[in-house]
């Protein structure tokens, strides 16, 4: 449910009347509370629109600076980190909650929040509250419907929405839709901040090409890990994550797959796009590089894109480094031989585009 929180009613009425999006039994209270929760929405939605909404539809979106990887690649590492210079404005964590109302009540809300101590994510421990850095495209599927993310909601339906990753093959009414709903986010975060964004959501990785022809001065920077930990990680993800957005019970067997299909997809598709990309507009860097050093290659990409600023940047850059120093990373076991098998027979080509070791299985050594 969290994946719904700011919904209005007439979406949420609309959403369960699509195919195979039906709530078990044991998520009754759990529907309840968010049919009540859309009604609070709305009103504050029409309160919103009526204040600002002639304001925001003229607003010109700035170049704006994605960051793509699959989840759990170090995309947050990075996202965090350039958030921190004030040049720059970002979605966080109640405006992607609540895309429809942050604009009248966000003041409210921090100022009764300010002194309550922060969370850590389910999947990670990184420490988080409302103003954090977070993913616009949680925004966006609350806001469009056409979104991998609903299938977190209606696990059953997964591979439904899994189509969105790409908007390869759909019809063109979805990815349109899709789209209003991305520039309409995009132009109330314009308005709310005046500054160019720095978005990142791990959805995107095989959309890159639609944001290039939407804004073609738009700058990437794709990071990407050792495919055998982002599965890993990513398993933890799901496994953590679904149980707090579910409205039907999930297969987590059934997700391991999803994870595997779903990579292969956004990646062929990234790879594909890549072609069309000024290579001074993509920068792409390893997540085991990144992390042993933060600041210079924050450094580097602000010399790669000609980015302004830096001189002011950096004191805060090297604090926030060094913030989060002793942060300690998940660990796992090693995989089975038939997971490693799969992962490296639908991943091959992460595995030489990385420059990663491909652990030898025994079909391998045959």
């Amino acid at each position: 449910m969290d994946s719904l929180l700011g919904i209005t009613y007439g979406d949420w009425k609309s959403l369960q009347q699509e195919e195979g999006n039906f709530v078990e039994a044991e998520y009754s209270k759990r529907k309840r509370f968010l049919t009540l929760l859309s009604l609070f929405n709305s009103r504050h939605k029409k309160r919103e629109d009526e204040k600002f909404g002639h304001k925001i539809e003229g607003t010109q979106i700035k170049e704006p600076i994605f960051i793509l990887g699959h989840w759990r690649s170090g995309t947050t590492l990075l996202h965090n980190a350039l958030c921190k210079d004030k040049q720059f404005g970002y979605p966080n964590k109640f405006q992607i909650s609540h895309p429809h109302s942050f604009l009248t009540r966000e003041e409210a809300v921090y100022k009764a929040l300010k002194n309550r101590p922060t969370e850590k994510r389910h999947m990670d421990n990184v420490e988080i509250d409302v103003t954090s850095p977070d993913e616009d495209e949680t925004a966006i599927s609350m806001m469009s419907q056409r979104s991998p993310i609903i299938g977190w909601a209606f696990t059953k339906n997964q591979k439904r929405y899994a189509k969105y990753h790409t908007f390869r093959d759909v019809d063109y009414a979805d990815l349109e839709r899709w789209r209003s709903a991305m520039l309409a986010y995009y132009k109330k975060l314009t308005f709310r901040y005046d500054r160019p964004l720095v978005l990142k959501s791990p959805v995107h990785l095989g959309r890159m090409k639609l944001f290039y022809d939407q804004f073609p001065d738009a700058k990437f920077i794709h990071i990407h890990r050792d495919p055998y930990r982002v599965y890993q990680s990513t398993k933890k993800l799901y496994m953590t994550v679904l149980q707090h957005t579910c409205f039907q019970k999930p297969d987590l067997d059934a997700w391991d797959e999803y994870i595997i299909e779903n990579y292969h997809t956004m990646y062929e598709q990234y790879w594909q796009d890549k072609k069309s990309i000024p290579e001074s507009q993509l920068y792409e860097i390893r997540y085991e590089e990144f992390e042993t050093d933060i600041y210079r290659h924050i450094a580097e990409i602000y010399e790669y894109f000609k980015l302004p600023g830096f001189s002011a940047f950096d004191p805060v850059l090297k604090e926030h480094v060094k913030s989060i120093a002793d942060y300690q990373k998940n660990k796992f076991s090693p995989l089975p031989e038939p997971t490693v098998q799969r992962i490296n027979e639908a991943w091959s080509k992460s595995f030489e585009y990385g420059r990663y070791e491909m652990i030898e299985t025994l079909r391998q050594t045959a």
